[in-house]
């Protein structure tokens, strides 16, 4: 496999200041593919960064800016794009473009004053599929891989699960040919299992051998380095893996601007301290290296080979002098040492196994069986060149189950039960016992001093009536091993539970009775049974359960007011036992609400009242009801409301105090089922019209005349008794008279004895009261000779 091209230079590139063309260093890709990813770390001394800019060139042309003019007056810029430092443009541009060709870095300082210097810089290009090649070895075991690219190319041989030496090659191209050579390491460690002399199958062997592993961890801590502080401080990493260590390198990123203040240090988790930098390189700034493989350390990292990996490895770094600060940026441990894998196997019929391709070095084999204590309990053993036997003798002793019958009802709850029992069928205490029912896991129990465990059970609902197998494990236990029984479960039926609904509702309303069918146990509900209904002793008829155990019925609610007992009953079937259950149906008055509109009349005259009784709120006309109607908070009749809830009544409009605005109301007391309710409005009366009819006899000239003048009001033609008539005759007043008991007003005018013969015209004419308006009315009489 061809490791991701990397190209690395140190050019010490002049950047001019004010000079917006800028620099180019340039690296050439002679490798194939597309670019999956890009990593760019650039090393540039400047004193003020926001004067930068910073691209990567593609071969075709296409640049991603990595720094735009930011950072102000800081300076030098450190650091790996994106990894360390999220560029001013996504790489991601350059993905799916070609790997191969000239890439550039592009520096600019745009501004006057200040100059600076690239010291170094990388481009790491990771391609969308990594290049591989393979090669199988000849007779000879010789392979060879031709027309490589340029490049790290890590080998591997390979082969089932044998082992090579060495695990890997990385091999440099060019050269044009090098060698890379493996052999074989590994060996065969197998033996047999046997109890009492036979052979022992279907037992795990667990092999457990010494293994050359890697590890990489980092950590980007990004902590300020206090300045002239003894005490520094410390990143930790936390390892978990199991081993000894064989070798180790150490990655530090560390910005400071004069290292030699600075001491670092590994600190191995039992305390062992290795110093790697020890306030070397004077005033030169920042700490980008790897420890030994780029830089060798103060103190050997060789002195940490065989201790534990495990635990809390730490990086101390302390700034020793006055002036400067700095940070830490991240760090890394890239471990190798040696740990441990686990293989298994299962022995065969004859009680055999084999692990091929086992490595030099110290082996554990361990059997494992379920209640088989085996000696050796284990082995170790050092492989060498060739194969080692190594054999295991189970000790364990046989044990017997026995499944007692068990009772018990739908959803209810059974006792399962079981004994075990030794080879000499002694009691075996203490042990854990499974229990399933049809298969399916039904609890575990625990045996007593009588090798008796139990295991309580809910039998399912959906389990048939009659019998189903019970089965009793033991799973073994050293000594023991395991064993199983069966038995079996006589299911019964089971008992329910009825639970019916309290409703309540207005005579005449429409609702629905409902009542639940459930397990009584676990209130399961039961789907596809016949619930009996009854309210107050009537049977109302039956109705299946759906699926959530409801039955529900349509029901008009009955009168009159009150509680009502209602019953729900469950008759029972084959599978499940007959319950009942009980609730109360309240039947209570509808509410009511009347209305009434204004009305007008006359004195004397007649107008029909008018009221409308309805439900509250629902506005449904009640039928059949009588309504009082009043005027002046007096009953002046009553009416019985039709199919639209409107009752009417005829009423005589009294002469009361006279003309003006009478209170009027119709009120329902409430009954069969309704609450009472009124309304009220006003009846707006006018005076009666009067009716008046002049009548006088001819006279003989010389004679009074006898004028009369009946006067009656329209309307109910009541004859006005009481009321003073003006009398004018030919215009000119002469006199008045007031009606007597029949109505009639007599009047004598003497002034006609001295009047000629003749017809002469006279005017009857009333004033008007409270009750009855002004009017008046012409007649004639007639003086003859």
């Amino acid at each position: 496999v061809l490791a991701p091209p990397t190209f690395a230079a140190a050019p010490n590139l002049m950047i001019p200041d004010d000079s917006p063309a800028g620099v180019e260093a340039v690296a050439v890709m002679r490798n194939s593919g597309l670019v999956g990813s890009v990593e760019v770390s650039v090393n540039i001394q400047h004193p003020s960064i926001g004067h930068l800019k910073i691209g990567l060139i593609h071969p075709d042309g296409t640049m991603v800016l990595l720094h735009n003019e930011e950072g102000g007056s800081s300076d030098n810029i450190n650091t790996t794009y994106p990894t360390l430092t999220p560029p001013a443009e996504s790489l991601d541009a350059l993905i799916g473009k070609p790997l191969g060709g000239p890439w550039r870095l592009w520096i600019a300082d745009g501004y006057p004053l200040d100059a600076g210097v690239l010291k170094t810089w990388s481009v790491k290009i990771t391609p969308q599929a990594p290049l591989t090649a393979t090669a199988t070895t000849g007779p000879t075991g010789s392979y060879a891989l031709n027309s490589l690219e340029p490049g790290t190319w890590r080998l591997d041989a390979s082969q089932g699960s044998s082992a090579f030496a060495p695990r890997s090659l990385d091999v440099l191209v060019p050269p044009d040919k090098t060698d890379a050579n493996f052999a074989l390491d590994s060996f065969t460690i197998a033996g047999q299992v046997t109890r009492g002399g036979l052979p022992l199958p279907d037992t795990e062997i667990i092999l457990t051998s010494p293994a050359d592993k890697t590890l990489y961890v980092e950590s980007a801590p990004g902590a300020p380095i206090p300045d002239n502080d003894t005490t520094g401080i410390e990143s930790p990493i936390e390892i978990t893996e199991q081993g000894t260590v064989q070798s180790l390198s150490v990655g530090v990123q560390i910005t400071h601007p004069y290292k030699g203040d600075l001491e670092v240090s590994l600190i191995h988790p039992d305390g062992t301290r290795i110093r790697l930098h020890n306030r070397t390189g004077g005033a030169g700034d920042d700490i980008y290296t790897t420890y030994p493989d780029d830089t060798t350390p103060v103190e050997p990292l060789s002195a940490l080979a065989g201790k534990p990996v495990q635990g809390v490895w730490k990086l101390r770094v302390r700034d020793l002098a006055l002036a400067d600060t700095g940070t830490l940026n991240a760090w890394s441990l890239s471990l190798a040492y040696r740990g441990t894998t686990d293989r298994t196997t299962t022995t065969d019929a004859d009680g055999r196994y084999a692990f091929a391709d086992c490595l030099s070095g110290t082996h554990t084999v361990t059997p494992v069986k379920a209640g088989h204590p085996f000696e050796p309990h284990h082995s170790t053993v050092v492989v060498g060149p060739h194969q080692l036997s190594v054999d295991f003798v189970s000790m364990a002793q046989s044990s017997s189950v026995t499944v007692d019958p068990a009772t018990g009802p739908i959803d209810g709850s059974a006792v399962l039960s079981a004994t075990l029992k030794d080879s000499a069928q002694q009691p075996i205490a203490g042990k854990t016992i499974s229990f399933s029912v049809d298969g399916t896991a039904a609890g575990d129990g625990v045996t007593d001093g009588n090798g008796v465990a139990t295991a309580g059970f809910v039998v399912p609902v959906s389990y048939a009536l009659g019998d189903h197998p019970v089965q009793a494990d033991f799973a073994g236990s050293i000594p023991y091993m395991p064993s199983s029984g069966t038995g079996v479960l006589t299911v019964t039926p089971g008992e329910t539970r009825v639970y019916g609904l309290n409703r309540s509702g207005a005579e005449g309303d429409g609702i629905d009775l409902r009542a639940y069918l459930m397990t009584l146990n676990s209130l399961t509900p039961i789907e596809g049974r016949n619930i009996a209904f009854n309210v107050n002793g009537t049977d109302l008829g039956e109705v299946a359960t759906d699926a959530t155990g409801r039955a529900s019925l349509a029901y008009t609610v009955p009168g009159p007011d009150g509680a009502y007992p209602m019953t729900f009953t469950f008759a029972g079937d084959a599978s499940f036992n007959g319950s009942q259950g009980q609730a109360t149906l309240t039947v209570s008055a509808s509410a009511t609400q009347m209305t009434m509109a204004d009305h007008t009349g006359r004195i004397g005259g007649s107008v029909t009242l008018k009221a409308y009784l309805l439900t509250d709120p629902s506005n449904k006309p009640v039928n059949g009801r009588t309504v009082d109607f009043t005027v002046e908070g007096t009953v002046v009749g009553s009416a019985v409301t039709n199919a639209s809830g409107r009752a009417l009544h005829a009423y005589a409009i009294a002469d009361g105090v006279g003309a003006g605005v009478r209170a009027i109301g119709a009120v329902f007391a409430g009954t069969g089922g309704y609450t009472g309710s009124s309304a009220s409005a006003t009846l707006t009366v006018s005076k009666a019209q009067v009716y008046i009819w002049p009548y006088a006899r001819s006279i003989r000239a010389g004679s009074p005349a006898a004028l009369r003048a009946y006067v009656r009001r329209l309307g109910d033609y009541e004859w006005l008794t009481g009321r003073t008539i003006d009398f004018s005759v030919e215009g000119t007043a002469v006199g008045s008279a007031t009606t007597d008991g029949a109505g009639i007003a007599w009047f004598t005018y003497s002034g006609a004895s001295g009047l000629g013969t003749g017809i002469y015209s006279f005017t009857a004419a009333f004033a008007g009261d409270a009750w009855v308006e002004a009017g008046s009315a012409n007649g004639t009489f007639k003086i003859v000779p």
